[in-house]
Order: structure tokens, then sequence, then C-alpha cells
């Protein structure tokens, strides 16, 4: 009995030999009215990078958007207008595009998809759960945090934590009307509790989203749960 002849190494496929080609450099540029070469090698670059996120069962993000933010951190050479023109296409402000990277930067894939409200599959035990793991962490007295989807916000601290596809929670802190996403990512949804905390005092806002020091007219108001929100380039880049 013969056992059966394995297969080339992924490595050793044409595709990848191709990618390699490309990416050397050594290839003269394209025709005038065909993409430039640098272009090719980051598309390239990318389609070996979305490869291997599929062998090892990481499936990106179907959504647009999120592809032109991915697009943009990590393939910048494709971007040639800027973060303006990817914005314009995108559909969003800077202001917007801004906080998306941020998320990106700070999460990677699974960051921008929390940062995006795209779906994630939660139990509601899981959800309860890291709920009340965050309200029994209190130095005192608490009201129960808000649980939406695979959300958990606490108002009263200026603090939220999403759940993600990688199975962490991402970090975000209220700022002017909305919510912000912030470094922490972490298994434990304490420790990404306590990483939205230090973020919100780093940037220097109260639980109301209002800088510190500043005197509002009016009742404190918590902004409820959009995804986007209007950060100054300093805060939406920590």
């Amino acid at each position: 009995m013969t056992s059966a002849t394995p297969g080339p190494a992924i490595a050793d496929g044409p595709a990848p030999r191709l990618a390699a080609l490309i990416q050397s450099g050594k290839l003269a540029e394209p025709p005038a009215r065909s993409p430039r070469l640098e272009h090719l090698s980051e598309l390239a670059a990318d389609a070996q990078r979305r490869a291997l996120d599929l062998l090892v069962g990481r499936r990106p993000a179907e959504d647009p958007v999120a592809d032109i933010v991915r697009l943009l951190q990590d393939s910048p050479a494709l971007a040639e207008g800027g973060p303006a023109e990817a914005a314009a296409t995108a559909g969003l402000t800077l202001a917007e595009l801004s906080r998306l990277r941020a998320a990106y930067r700070h999460g990677g894939p699974a960051g921008l998809h929390v940062a995006l409200l795209l779906p994630v599959r939660v139990s509601d035990e899981q959800m309860q759960e890291a709920s009340e793991q965050i309200r029994s962490s209190a130095p005192g007295p608490q009201p129960e945090p808000r649980v939406d989807h695979n959300r958990i916000c606490d108002p009263a601290a200026g603090a939220e934590i999403r759940l993600g596809p990688d199975q962490c929670w991402h970090p975000f802190t209220v700022a002017p009307g909305g919510w912000a996403p912030a470094s922490g990512r972490d298994s434990d949804p304490v420790a990404a509790y306590q990483a939205a905390l230090r973020a919100r005092r780093a940037r220097g806002l109260r639980p109301d989203g209002h800088p510190r020091g500043n005197r509002v007219p009016g009742p404190a108001r918590t902004p409820a749960m959009p995804s986007f929100v209007p950060l100054p380039a300093t805060a939406a880049s920590e």
C-alpha cells in the first residue's frame, strides 16, 4: 500500500511565487495605463495577508468600509488621495475615518468590526456574566451596567466594552456625541473596562463626555450608543 504523494507546500505554489516576484521590485514598470508596480506589490501583499487569515480561521469582515480602512492602514500606497479621498469613497467624515483607523490600530480587524457595530455571535449568559464581573469589581455599590447585544456600557463611568469576533473585549470611552475606541483589548472584561476608564481620564474627559474643568449648563447627559464620535485628533490617535 503506497501513501499519497503530498501536494506542493503553499509557499511553493504559483500564486506565492508571483506575489514574491512582484514584491521583489525586479519587474519593470507596467504600461502607462496599467496599475503602478508599487500598487501591484501592495495588492499582492494584501492578498497574501488575507489568504493567511483565512488559513488560520480568521474571516475578514464582509463590509466595504472595513475593507477601505484596512487597506488605508496596511497598504497606504493604494490610497493615492490619502484619507480625504478614502473618507469620501466610504461616505464618512474625516473624523469618522480617523476613529475607525484608531479602532483598527488598537484592535486589528476585530476592533474595526466592533467599531462598525457589525454582528457578533454572543450568548446572554456570556454578557450577563461579564456585566456582573464589572459591577462586582467596583469598590462600592454600583448600578447594573447596560447590556446591548455585544456591548456593556457604564454611563456613570463614561466607559463601554464590546465583545469582538476574536472573543476579546474592546474598550471605548465616552466623548462629545458618542463613543471612541481605546487601546487595551483583553479577554478579561474587567481588564478591558479598566482600560476604558484609564483612557477616558487620559483624554481629560468627565463621565458625561465633556472636558474636565468645563462648566456645562443643564443636566449632564451621557450619549446613547452611536458608533462614531467627534474627537480631537490627539484623542482619536491615543
